[in-house]
Formats: structure tokens, C-alpha cells, sequence
């Protein structure tokens, strides 16, 4: 019948629709707030890992921190810059800067910085 064409067209439109919506959400980045977000959120765990920003180990070992966060971070996620976060991963994403650590060498020279005179 025309009417069950038409609601045969109507669910292919319909499907079309939501396999776009569904690219769209896994294709999609985070926007400038929530790259900024994420930046702030690297950081303040760097810190907090080497002991503080007046730390011996922030002195001595930060570089190597920050760069470890974000290795492990784009390596996690495969992407190359943070602004290629996919945004569908936003949450993830500040989980888990919140919760990383450093490798098990990386943790040894920080604490060996720490107690150094």
C-alpha cells in the first residue's frame, strides 16, 4: 500500500539520520573549554605527583612528568594532540588524568629527588 511505502521511506530517512548523528558523535572532538579542562586537570596531577610545586622533584623532574602524562594520555586514547580528544570520551578522558601514575622508574626518581639534600 502507499501508506506502508511511505512508512518504509520514513524509517530508512530516519536510519540515515541516526547513522549521521552516530558519526558525527564518534568523529567529534572536545571543544576549547574542555581541552583547556583537561590541560589544567594534567597538570594539577603532574603536580601533585612530584609533591608540590616547590618540590625538589618538580625542580628536577617535572619535564620528564609532563611529558609521561601526556604520552600515556595520547597513547591511551590515540590521538595525537589533546584537542583530539573525542568529545563522546570527555569523561573518560578526566578520569583518567585524575587517576594516572607514574611507571614504576619514574616514581623511584621522584621519590630519590624528594629526599635528596
Amino acid at each position: 500500500s502507499t501508506e506502508m511505502k511511505a512508512l518504509l521511506l520514513q524509517d530508512k530517512k530516519i536510519q540515515f539520520v541516526e547513522s549521521r548523528v552516530d558519526k558525527l558523535e564518534n568523529t567529534m572532538t572536545v571543544d576549547y573549554g574542555q581541552q583547556k579542562e583537561l590541560e589544567r586537570i594534567r597538570k594539577s596531577r603532574a603536580i601533585t605527583i612530584l609533591g608540590g610545586i616547590n618540590s625538589k622533584a618538580y625542580k628536577s623532574v617535572s619535564g620528564k612528568v609532563f611529558r609521561a602524562i601526556g604520552h600515556d594520555y595520547k597513547e591511551y586514547f590515540d590521538i595525537n594532540a589533546y584537542n583530539n580528544t573525542p568529545s563522546a570520551r570527555y569523561g573518560e578522558a578526566v578520569q583518567y588524568l585524575k587517576n594516572w601514575l607514574p611507571d614504576n622508574n619514574l616514581q623511584i626518581e621522584i621519590n630519590r629527588a624528594n629526599k635528596a639534600n
